[in-house]
Formats: structure tokens, sequence, C-alpha cells
């Protein structure tokens, strides 16, 4: 019995560990992200962390009912540059679905260890089947990114 008291002992521990590590990646769960509607851009005022990793005033991304990832919805304009300040993309979504969707576009600027240096967020609301949205997204990014990513999500914002 000592063992088997032992083991849902440890797999507690697990679980709980597990727990609070998963709640650290979710942010804060206030909803103040930098959600904007209809296209519209936001801007991040990113303030380094003295240990050079991810500034801690990144925007929150708003959760999705029903998230879908839709890369293929989502194009591009132009490069997207990786210098120190204020920094935008842009570019044009497609509802490839067949019923109204919300959009979620997160651009994040990461050095060569992948940790985020700015991040920018454009939600576009209420996209009919067929139809084409602008959207665009800019941040304030700190010094040291090489690259930057672009994930989409369509669903239903409010999840």
């Amino acid at each position: 019995m000592l063992s088997r008291s032992r083991s849902l002992r440890s797999a507690g521990i697990a679980v709980a560990a597990l727990a609070l590590l998963a709640s650290g990646c979710t942010g804060d769960g206030s909803g103040d992200g930098d959600e904007q509607g209809n296209g519209a851009d936001a801007t991040v005022s990113a303030t380094p962390r003295e240990n050079g990793v991810s500034p801690t005033d990144l925007p929150t991304v708003p959760q999705l009912k029903q998230a879908k990832g839709v890369a293929s919805d989502v194009e591009q304009d132009g490069e997207c540059t990786t210098d120190a300040g204020k920094q935008e993309v842009a570019g044009t979504l497609t509802n490839s679905g067949g019923r109204p969707r919300d959009f979620v576009i997160t651009v994040s600027w990461i050095n060569d260890t992948s940790d985020v240096l700015g991040r920018g967020v454009a939600v576009v609301k209420g996209v009919p089947p067929k139809e084409s949205r602008d959207w665009k997204a800019s941040a304030r990014v700190v010094e040291g990114a090489t690259q930057c990513t672009l994930n989409a999500q369509a669903g239903k914002v409010g999840g």
C-alpha cells in the first residue's frame, strides 16, 4: 500500500507542476491585449528584460473558440524588418471557410534562441465566407531580433 500511495503522491505533484507551467504560458487572462477589429493596427512598447530574453510587456494574444490554423488564408505584404524600433507588417486574409469567422494574426519578432523580442497582434472580426480583409500589426521591437514569424488562426474571439 505504501508504494501505491507514493505513486499517487508523485503523480499529483507532477500534475500540479504541469498545471503551474501551463498557467505561465497563457498570459494574465485580463484580456488587455492589443486587440483590434477590422484590420486596425496596434503598437506595443516592448521593454527588454535585464537578462536579454522576452520583454514582459508583450501584448496578450486573444483566445479563440474552435481555433483553427489558417496560414493558407493569410498573405503578408512585403518583407518583415527586424531592426529595433517600431515595425509594422500588413497583409490580406481571405476566409476560406463556410461561415463567418474571426481571425487573429500574431507576428512575433524573435532572436536565434526563439525569444520573442516584439509582438504585434491583429484581430479581424466577422469575416464572411470567401471574403477578404486587410490586416495590420505593429510592435516596438527590441534589439536582437533576427526574424519574424506569423501565426494565423480563425474561430470566434472570446474563447
